[in-house]
């Protein structure tokens, strides 16, 4: 017998991440679905000698920014522990923010990638142009390209431009020839500097504008 969810509810399942979605346009009764939800989960692992981590388990309230600033107390409160909401969390390696713009995302793959730039500079005198593109390819351009499919096409001209310029910087690291030529073609055609994904029209993710507010719980 599996977890007891309301018709109203998703219950999303991934090797050990549980998530719980409810939507409603009225944030007070999304806070109390999602008690009520969370309850039944917590009292199905009981039954089944199981626990719920609740230091672990996280609660987020996605909407517009004005919405969203309207409800800053969005705690959830379960066997006498209360969580708190969330202006951002981490789903499967994809950082989501509370109003879905995508900046969180961006920000932390700007820090990853700078991070391991500024290793890869202080070892640069014995690392020839063969190992700088070998390294950049398997330990930054995955920063670039994980789920793209999925955020890239959300994201408004600044979050573009601040990646694209990014990706200059490992362009730069790789290769000592400018990045662009006068006649504003790559100085290296191996390296391809743009961070636009090849997507299909038909695999395009969007995100539903009917969907105002909702909620999700991160069951870890």
């Amino acid at each position: 017998m599996g977890i007891s969810i309301s018709e109203q509810s998703k219950l999303l399942l991934y090797a050990d991440d549980s998530t719980i979605i409810y939507s409603h346009r009225n944030p007070d009764i999304i806070r109390q679905k999602r008690g009520q939800e969370l309850e039944n989960c917590n009292k199905w692992l009981i039954d089944n000698k199981l626990s719920l981590h609740l230091g672990t388990t996280e609660c987020i309230l996605f909407g517009g920014k004005r919405k969203v600033k309207q409800f800053n107390n969005f705690d959830i409160d379960c066997s006498d522990h209360t969580l708190q909401s969330q202006e951002s969390v981490k789903y499967l390696g994809h950082v989501l923010d509370n109003t879905l713009s995508g900046s969180s995302c961006v920000a932390g793959i700007i820090k990853n990638v700078n991070t391991r730039l500024k290793f890869f500079y202080r070892h640069s005198n014995v690392l020839d142009f063969d190992i700088r593109k070998t390294l950049c390819n398997s330990l930054i351009q995955c920063q670039f390209d994980y789920a793209c499919s999925a955020w890239f096409n959300s994201f408004n001209k600044t979050l573009r431009n601040k990646l694209q310029v990014t990706q200059n910087k490992v362009v730069r690291f790789i290769s000592p020839l400018p990045v662009f030529t006068p006649e504003g073609t790559i100085g290296l055609p191996s390296v391809r500097p743009s961070v636009r994904p090849s997507v299909c029209p038909s695999v395009r993710p969007s995100v539903s504008p009917s969907v105002s507010l909702s909620a999700k719980i991160w069951i870890l």
